[in-house]
């Protein structure tokens, strides 16, 4: 097995930033914490629906090894489905099947929110005999404990984020949580085939474990979840004979489960038993994973309302303690606008991956550029909208704080200029008791001193005047055009 270590290594000369996320996953240890949990569709001519099986380590080596295939079986097909990868097995199925690195990579991808290399893996992508499909499940948190600012992935092998976004008032927040897909598929010499399907772990029991990005030392906890709406919506037609009883559903645990209940509900009319193509075996994770966007766009849509409630919202006096600190959610709205950017170029992936099979169908292409349409919206609302708002809102605080600031230095002023004549006079009549409080002549204090004061003050202000009525006048008016500018966007 470690023959396909060494090659990998070999082939990172040529690829160092594709194939860097392998590496590392190759030679750390942690990341066979969890069993990978394994399965196998199997197609035959004599059943309408594919058989299913569990599978085990050894199960899967005697498929990958023995060529079971023959030509009294013909035709002949499996479809392995391997979640949450280990390391293992990704030595077993590169060094049996000769799989390119780059399939392992491409699922495996880079640690953190957008450093997946989708673009690079997009030209890739029309020479080899795979693809990958990024995508987010949307669903809804019960009782996170440290609440929705910090960054979290989940507890698996292989490193998937949780993008956490806002919290509700009834105490839940909605999170996208990443997923990939890889399919890979092979044809056997006795003219059966192999189609391969990695995926991400599902969410069973409504829970989730998730630890702190920014904290290894965290422990993981696990708190209560559920499909952000109830999960996506069944694609099957609803006239089709398998959905006449109302028991026939797709569990939507995760892409495991949906795939086997999709398989053995209802054939894609583009599969063939015999030598069938990429596209017929890609068709169930591929709508499976728009059906996912489709639900991830419904809580996006829904994240940004809720920026432009806030925003809208706020009044018009600057000093109103909800603009204290607009600059988290102009963070938040720049965060938000560079992941729906990464998304679009996940989206583009898959469809040019469609554009370039030869029968795809018209539905599949119309849905995907029909999601990239809808976050081209999302992003332009964004950029030319919320952006722009929030930094000058940001801006116009900024101005209203200065000004504070300078009023109150101007009052400590007054207030010394007003002090210093008042302690002189004292200091000078207080030499004798008959200027004393109580004495005779302590009315000339008063004489003195009041005038004395009034002086003081109408020097200062003659000073300051000039400078301090154009800057009043300065920001006056560029309060009048940023409120301007905000209620008109």
């Amino acid at each position: 097995m470690s023959s396909y270590r060494s090659y990998v290594a070999k082939q990172s000369r040529r690829y160092p930033s594709s194939l860097q996320p392998l590496c590392y996953f190759l030679d750390d240890p942690l990341v066979d914490q969890n069993v990978c949990r394994m399965g196998v569709l199997e197609f035959t001519p004599d059943t309408p629906a594919p058989a299913y099986r569990d599978l085990d380590h050894q199960g899967l080596y005697s498929i990958l090894s023995d060529d079971t295939t023959t030509k009294s079986s013909f035709p002949y097909g499996r479809i392995v489905i391997i979640e949450d990868l280990s390391r293992e097995i990704v030595e077993m199925l590169g060094s049996l099947l000769h799989i390119d690195p780059l399939f392992f990579a491409s699922h495996i991808g880079h640690n953190g929110p957008s450093g997946d290399s989708t673009i690079a893996s997009a030209l890739r992508s029309r020479k080899q005999p795979f693809i990958t499909n990024h995508y987010y499940r949307a669903v809804t948190l019960h009782g996170l404990q440290e609440g929705c600012s910090s960054q979290y992935s989940r507890e698996t092998n292989v490193n998937r984020e949780v993008m956490l976004l806002p919290p509700t008032q009834d105490g839940t927040c909605n999170a996208l949580i990443q997923h990939n897909c890889s399919i890979f598929v092979q044809q056997n010499r006795n003219d059966g085939w192999l189609g391969l399907i990695l995926v991400d772990p599902s969410i069973h029991n409504n829970h989730l474990i998730l630890r702190q990005t920014s904290n290894s030392k965290h422990l993981p906890y696990t708190p209560t979840c559920h499909l952000f709406q109830g999960g996506y919506e069944d694609f099957l037609d609803s006239n089709s004979p398998a959905n006449e009883w109302d028991s026939y559903y797709p569990p939507r645990h995760g892409l495991f489960e949906d795939q086997i209940y999709y398989w053995q509900t209802e054939c894609p009319t583009s599969f063939k038993l015999a030598n069938p193509p990429t596209i017929s075996l890609a068709y169930y994770p591929i709508q499976i994973i728009l059906s996912e966007w489709t639900n991830t766009l419904t809580a996006l849509d829904q994240h940004i309302q809720h920026h432009e409630t806030t925003i809208s919202s706020l009044p018009n006096q600057p000093l109103h303690p909800d603009q204290s600190n607009p600059n988290p959610n102009l963070h938040a709205l720049m965060t938000l606008h560079r992941r729906l950017q990464t998304f679009t170029t996940h989206i583009s992936q898959t469809h040019h991956f469609l554009q370039h099979q030869e029968k795809t169908l018209f539905d599949l292409l119309h849905s995907y550029e029909t999601i990239a349409t809808a976050l081209a919206q999302l992003s332009s609302t964004l950029s030319n909208t919320l952006i722009p708002t929030a930094a000058s809102l940001t801006q116009l605080v900024e101005i209203k704080r200065t000004e504070s600031q300078t009023f109150r230095v101007n009052q400590l002023t007054y207030l010394a200029f007003g002090f210093v004549p008042l302690s002189f006079v004292t200091s000078l009549y207080g030499m004798s008791d008959e200027f004393a409080p109580g004495g005779k002549n302590f009315w000339q204090w008063f004489v003195v001193a009041i005038p004395l004061s009034v002086f003081c003050l109408w020097c200062m202000e003659s000073s300051t005047r000039p400078d301090g009525w154009l800057r009043r006048m300065q920001g006056r008016r560029l309060r009048i055009e940023l409120l301007g500018g905000v209620g008109g966007g």
